[in-house]
């Protein structure tokens, strides 16, 4: 754990906010709320009650497995495990854990507080619920659901559209989902 980080995470959240509320993309109030919502600890025994935790760490599958063995313990049992990983496959995350069917990647497009776009990777055993309802059903935006592999959605957008029929969910899609908070 590593407070000086955590606190320049924080910071750099705060002053991204600060700047979509001067271009007006949002208003103070949600950039209050955002805030707000966010739990940033040190200590991973904190997550205990977390119903989602979305890990973003260095990109070292031996490192993130170990976190991800940990909250397995620590985490209530339906609670979702998530990776921030671009090249780990969750499949794999998922496999050191007791819950396979409740590990996810997660890519949120920037700017987060205005794009209602969220990339949701599925690991082999992922279940859809966690995928759509579990996971993107928390914010208000639409999940773009894929498959665990190496590379994200997002970093494929010029090849993504083509490819989309012929992906191994082309028969599945992913509803749009979209709750208020």
């Amino acid at each position: 754990s590593d407070p000086a980080a955590l606190r320049k995470g924080m910071d750099t959240i705060a002053r991204n906010l600060e700047r979509q509320v001067s271009k007006g993309a949002i208003t103070e109030h949600d950039r209050d709320t955002t805030l707000k919502r966010i739990d940033a600890r040190e200590d991973l025994d904190s997550a205990h009650a977390a119903d989602l935790v979305v890990e973003a760490i260095l990109e070292d599958e031996e490192v993130k497995s170990d976190v991800f063995r940990t909250l397995d313990a620590i985490v209530q049992p339906q609670g979702i495990l998530a990776s921030n990983t671009s090249s780990i496959s969750i499949t794999r995350l998922g496999a050191v854990t007791s819950r396979p069917d409740q590990t996810i990647g997660m890519h949120f497009m920037n700017p987060v507080p205005v794009m209602k776009l969220v990339e949701v990777i599925r690991g082999y055993e992922t279940s859809w619920y966690t995928a759509v309802s579990g996971a993107s059903s928390r914010w208000n935006s639409m999940p773009i659901c894929r498959r665990s592999g190496s590379s994200a959605a997002v970093s494929s957008w010029p090849t993504m559209f083509p490819a989309m029929s012929t992906w191994p969910d082309a028969g599945r899609s992913c509803p749009p989902i979209s709750f208020s908070s």
